[in-house]
């Protein structure tokens, strides 16, 4: 190994390791023009060398990084940097600039996108980043001879942004007059979600009902109520981070749905002192099993049916309503909707009307329907039976004693 070969100027380094492959040499002079060869030797001698590889020797990389990297999020796609560049004695030459790697945090290592800047450069502008999103920074610089370590990774956050559109706009528990909308966050939320804003209204003008409604909820669905029955609406949706995003729409109309069970048949009622039972035949159970029914009411004097109970133990084909869950002395119609993973059939009104018994009477009426051990002769009776008996204990008790002194 020499510049300019001679006897005095070639220079060995021996190597007794007869796998080895590779060697480090160190301590080279810069700027030179080194001739190698290698020779192999055993007992017997040295054989003969290689052919010469002259190499060149200039330059060192950089050895030091780049120092005091400060990162600022100056939008929600830029984020500015500004460092420092290493000592002196650390360039190890004249530097010809810096390269600047980001990814997102949640990439994996290896996928970094790269930006490639002149040495006189200290300050840069990250651009075109997603919005919202944590980003790993790293620089380093580079000579002619190659590159220098990376910096330290320096963490930083682009600004949000508006959201992007919720996702999966659907509907469910559709009954006639009542539904659940229910949605997923967007994909791109950028930004913490707030909270989102649902409006709804008819998808075709009413004048007797239509209206405009609003309503900020900070959950990923909603339950509407008091809706028109076999009225189609249109619901729209939008979330909210700094500012509301642009809105999903989407239409549903209240009432039976594709695949709903038919309407059940002959549906009676029959009377008793406490309670009303509504009697029926089940039809065609739809595209699924019929999980259960909707018993609902209404005043006859009133336009709106309630839902006095939701039964969810399949089918079934009377069911018995207290007049407990009713209001005294007033005229009620009742019906009946049955449903599956699809929908609700459509409702089975009950010829018959119901007037519910005065205050006084259900309350006479629940005293003569008590238990046995409700009942005030019961608890007399009990009382009477209690006292007797304590009485002869106390009586053996006593002749007990008696007979056990006189022995």
């Amino acid at each position: 190994m020499s510049d300019i070969p001679t006897a005095f100027s070639v220079q060995h380094k021996e190597l007794r390791d007869i796998l080895a492959r590779e060697i480090v040499l160190q301590e080279l002079e810069r700027d030179t023009n080194y001739e190698i060869v290698v020779v192999s030797f055993n007992a017997q001698g040295e054989s003969p060398s290689s052919a010469p590889l002259t190499v060149y020797v200039g330059e060192a990389v950089p050895t030091g990084q780049p120092r005091n990297v400060k990162t600022q999020p100056i939008s929600s796609t830029e984020i500015k940097l500004s460092w420092e560049p290493p000592d002196e004695e650390e360039k190890n030459g004249e530097l010809l600039g810096y390269k600047i790697f980001y990814r997102n945090e949640n990439d994996p290592e290896g996928s970094e996108d790269t930006e490639v800047v002149g040495a006189t450069t200290t300050v840069y502008e990250l651009l075109y980043l997603e919005m919202y999103t944590r980003y790993v920074i790293t620089i380093l610089c580079f000579n002619p001879a190659g590159d220098g370590p990376k910096s330290l990774p320096v963490y930083t956050r682009t600004l949000p942004d508006l959201p992007g559109p919720v996702a999966n706009l659907s509907f469910t528990d559709i009954t006639m007059n009542s539904l659940k909308v229910v949605w997923d966050a967007p994909a791109r939320p950028n930004g913490e979600i707030l909270g989102y804003i649902v409006t709804y209204e008819t998808a075709r003008p009413d004048e007797n009902f239509s209206k405009q409604v609003k309503q900020k909820v900070t959950t990923p669905y909603l339950l509407v109520m008091s809706l028109e029955e076999e009225v189609t609406y249109e619901f729209s949706v939008r979330a909210q981070t700094i500012d509301y995003g642009p809105e999903v729409r989407a239409n549903v109309t209240t009432g039976p749905q594709q695949g709903s069970p038919a309407r059940p048949k002959d549906l009676t009622l029959t009377k008793t002192v406490s309670s009303v039972t509504l009697h029926w035949r089940n039809s065609h159970s739809g595209k699924g099993y019929i999980l259960g029914y909707y018993i609902e009411a209404k005043k006859t004097d009133s336009d709106k049916w309630s839902v006095l109970m939701k039964t969810e133990t399949g089918e079934i084909e009377e069911y018995t309503v207290s007049y407990q869950n009713l209001l005294p002395s007033t005229q009620y119609e009742f019906r009946l909707i049955a449903y599956n993973r699809y929908g609700i059939s459509y409702p089975a009104v009950a010829n018959e009307k119901i007037v519910t018994p005065s205050k006084r009477f259900l309350e006479y009426g629940y005293l003569q329907q008590r238990p046995f051990y409700h009942q005030t002769w019961f608890m007399v009776t009990l009382a009477a039976v209690s006292v007797v008996l304590i009485i002869i204990v106390i009586a053996a008790l006593c002749v007990k004693s008696k007979t056990y002194k006189y022995k």
